[in-house]
C-alpha cells in the first residue's frame, strides 16, 4: 500500500490486507520440484496486482503454512515467504498441518513450542490496527 493511501486510512480509505492460506510448505525434494512451481504463478501475479493496485498493508494465514510440523518446514516457510513477500509484514495462524508429524499423528512439540516455531515464520512481531480504518 502507497504511503498515501496509509496517511489516509483514517480519513475514510479502505485498508487492504491479504490473506493466504494452505501453503503447504515441506523442506523435501518432491515438494520444491512440484510445489515450488505451483505457488510461482500465484506469487508473480500477487505481485503485478500490488504494482498496480498497491501492496497490502500486511498479508495474514489462517494457517496450513506447512505440510508437517517439523522444524525444516518452518524455517522452509519463513525464508521462500520472506523472499516473495519483500517488506510487507506477515502474521501466520495455526491450521491442522502445523500439528501433524510424519507419522500422521499430533507431532510431540507442545503447543507453546509450535505457537513459537508459527511466530517465527511471521517477518514482524506485532501489527497496530488503527480503529479508524474502515472494514
Amino acid at each position: 500500500m502507497s504511503d498515501m493511501r496509509l496517511a489516509n486510512a483514517g480519513k475514510g480509505e479502505l485498508m487492504y490486507f491479504w490473506a493466504l492460506g494452505d501453503l503447504h510448505y515441506c523442506a523435501n525434494d518432491q515438494w520444491k520440484t512440484f510445489h515450488t512451481q505451483r505457488l510461482a504463478p500465484m506469487f508473480s501475479d500477487l505481485r503485478s496486482i500490488w504494482a498496480e493496485e498497491g501492496a497490502p498493508v500486511f498479508c495474514v494465514s489462517p494457517g496450513d503454512i506447512i505440510e508437517l510440523s517439523a522444524p525444516e518446514n518452518f524455517q522452509l516457510a519463513k525464508k521462500q515467504l520472506t523472499a516473495l513477500l519483500g517488506k510487507i509484514p506477515f502474521y501466520p495462524g495455526l491450521g491442522n498441518h502445523e500439528l501433524y508429524a510424519e507419522n500422521g499423528k499430533s507431532h510431540s512439540l507442545s503447543c507453546k513450542q509450535r505457537s513459537q516455531n508459527t511466530r517465527d515464520i511471521s517477518l514482524s512481531s506485532f501489527a497496530i490496527v488503527p480503529s479508524t480504518i474502515q472494514f
